[in-house]
């Protein structure tokens, strides 16, 4: 929906399992929608004709990960039975996903079960399996189209440069001597003069609770570790060792600062998680700003 609202026209798939609100949303802003059995395809005949429309659909296939999606060839026969009596419903596509492209050998099962699983659908339709991983590994399983996600922001895999960067802005500096505790709890004291920045990020932005005493910031290229817990809307960073550190500097929480860099899998190690969450925690309050779009 906000992509149509704020003109985006192109071709829009719904990844997950339709709902009788979501059917209608697919129906009046043409949007694609995933379907896995044939009470989806009649949910959205439903809606369809409600708001005196068509819409396209994909149908999942559950090759292996067993989240949502057809599983057998009775399931899809199912499917096509159902999309034959819907006439405001075509059928444009079909979808799997790998539970492990990491694994060649996993891979290559889930891909096997999926060319069997697509044999009764029709041959003009799109054809997808590969996300981020799969498509930078193995480029004859990338078909009609790729869906790549966590690859936008430079992940992992080898060749890819990290795209994204977070920041914000020193809010205070202080000092404080020997004794001195930091932020709730009293979990960091000093045990001689320090200098403190309190940087303008907290938890309810999505810079986790769980960095409290494990994660580092960039302020003028030097790293600058968080001292005690991680407030809601503050945090506390050592910068002793950066005596030029000012009210307003810029602070770099994720990307690069001159010469030194944090990256996703270093932050998402703090937390005990995964890169791809490391990317995804600015929270809703953080303004987003993409740039070089052409």
């Amino acid at each position: 929906m906000a992509l149509r609202e704020n003109g985006i026209s192109l071709p829009c798939l719904v990844l997950g399992n339709i709902s009788a609100q979501g059917a209608k949303m697919a129906a009046r802003y043409q949007l694609t929608q995933t379907i896995c059995d044939a009470a989806g395809v009649q949910c959205l005949q439903r809606a369809c004709e409600e708001e005196k429309t068509t819409a396209q659909v994909h149908i999942k296939l559950d090759t292996g990960m067993s989240r949502i999606g057809a599983r057998t060839s009775e399931d899809v026969a199912e499917i096509l039975c159902a999309l034959k009596k819907a006439d405001r419903v075509r059928l444009t596509g079909a979808f799997t996903h790998f539970a492990n492209a990491g694994d060649a050998a996993s891979v290559k099962k889930q891909y096997q079960r999926f060319a069997a699983l697509i044999q009764p659908l029709p041959r003009e339709i799109l054809l997808h399996a590969a996300a981020s991983e799969a498509a930078l590994k193995y480029p004859d399983m990338r078909l009609d189209m790729a869906r790549i996600g966590i690859a936008m922001y430079g992940g992992e895999e080898e060749g890819l440069q990290q795209a994204m960067r977070w920041e914000t802005q020193i809010a205070y500096v202080k000092d404080i001597q020997a004794g001195d505790c930091v932020s709730y709890g009293g979990t960091f004291c000093a045990d001689g003069p320090m200098r403190i920045a309190t940087i303008a990020v907290g938890y309810g932005d999505g810079y986790l609770r769980a960095f409290s005493g494990k994660g580092c910031v960039l302020i003028h290229g030097v790293r600058c570790p968080v001292l005690g817990r991680v407030c809601m809307d503050q945090t506390m960073v050592d910068v002793t060792h950066v005596p030029e550190a000012a009210q307003g500097d810029e602070v770099v929480l994720l990307g690069s600062q001159g010469e030194a860099r944090i990256t996703a899998q270093e932050m998402a190690q703090w937390a005990d998680t995964i890169s791809y969450e490391a990317f995804m925690l600015h929270a809703g309050r953080v303004p987003v700003i993409i740039e070089n779009q052409e």
